[in-house]
């Protein structure tokens, strides 16, 4: 390719004004005899070198380039806010406490709009957890120079855990601000855990009590049917049958009393003591009196829901606790099964 372009424009010898001396007419047009408006012929004027027109294009678009990426790095990533900051650096509150407000203030600037950032840093405090927040952006408007970042605190099932902490960082402001949140427990009253201690460990026997006299009831009543042709031994096992019926409807009484009076201490208590229990019945290797507690614990927990416990209710609940007792074979079962083969 020649590195000159050739440029060719209308002689003009007769100053014909439908001619123009700036219009540049190309090679081809020149060879092949071509005339300009006034009926003239061309004439080759000066070339221009290609190189300088790439490079002086070349340097016009890098221009271009490095303009559009300034602006776009700005727009992108504008210079951090400097007259943003926390009122405080820390926030105390009671893990009760509904919410927490955090006050963040423009100290100038206040004729214009700002958007500040903010992100949520998850420490010993985790969002979902202890608390529900998510980053986010506080509007300033025309006038205003103060805002707050509102987050509401979940109460901590766990009343023995240790304080905790989370931050808010100011995510576009100089020096990225950070605010740390703190939520401490809140005080036990002493006498609701001993209390709460007293009734679940009671209300734990009585639901293996109502366990053993269900499944008693259930052997006996075997027995019986297959005593009928023995009126000592039918007199017998019908005396035993009247005396678990006797301890199932005591036991069960006493447990529907025990069920409404833990119901009314603080269910997080409540059910910390009973985990804790149930761990202790764990480490002393005692499963049928762990499967009875984690059986009366969720009948604790539908009793909270309903508030009633009815007779059907309670028969309903005597079936559930007798599943902590397995089942074994008794002769009277086995009788029954000669019977059937025969």
């Amino acid at each position: 390719m020649d590195i000159y372009k050739r440029r060719y424009y209308c002689t003009n010898t007769q100053h014909c004004e439908l001619a123009y001396n700036d219009h540049v007419y190309s090679r081809n047009d020149f060879e092949s005899s071509e005339q300009c408006q006034c009926q003239q012929p061309l004439t080759e004027g000066d070339a221009i070198d290609r190189r300088k027109t790439a490079a002086a294009t070349l340097a016009a678009m890098l221009l271009l380039l490095t303009t559009t990426t300034l602006w776009l790095h700005r727009q992108l990533n504008p210079a951090p806010l400097q007259q943003i900051a926390f009122v405080d650096t820390n926030t105390t509150i009671k893990e009760d406490q509904a919410s927490v407000a955090i006050p963040v203030i423009r100290t100038s600037g206040t004729d214009t709009t700002t958007t500040v950032r903010y992100q949520i840093i998850n420490g010993s405090a985790k969002a979902g957890e202890d608390f529900n927040a998510a980053d986010g952006e506080l509007f300033f408007g025309v006038g205003q120079s103060s805002k707050k970042i509102l987050i509401p605190v979940i109460a901590d099932s766990n009343y023995q855990e240790k304080n905790e902490s989370f931050s808010i960082r100011l995510s576009n402001v100089l020096g990225t601000p950070t605010h740390t949140v703190i939520i401490t427990d809140t005080p036990l009253d002493s006498d609701m855990v001993e209390k709460s201690t007293l009734l679940v460990r009671a209300l734990s026997r009585r639901a293996m009590d109502i366990a053993e006299a269900m499944v008693k009831i259930e052997t006996i009543t075997r027995y019986l049917e297959s005593s009928t042709g023995n009126s000592i031994k039918y007199d017998m096992f019908t005396k035993r049958l009247n005396d678990q019926s006797y301890n199932l409807r005591q036991a069960s009484e006493d447990y529907i009393q025990k069920i409404k009076a833990v119901s009314g201490l603080e269910k997080a208590i409540v059910l910390q003591t009973m985990d804790r229990w149930l761990n202790q019945l764990s480490n002393k290797d005692l499963p049928q009196q762990q499967k009875a507690t984690q059986i009366m614990r969720e009948q604790y927990l539908d009793y909270l829901d309903s508030k009633t416990a009815t007779a059907i209710t309670l028969m309903e609940w005597q079936q559930q606790l007798s599943l902590a007792i397995p089942r074994v074979a008794t002769s009277a079962d086995k009788d029954d099964r000669r019977r059937t083969q025969l």
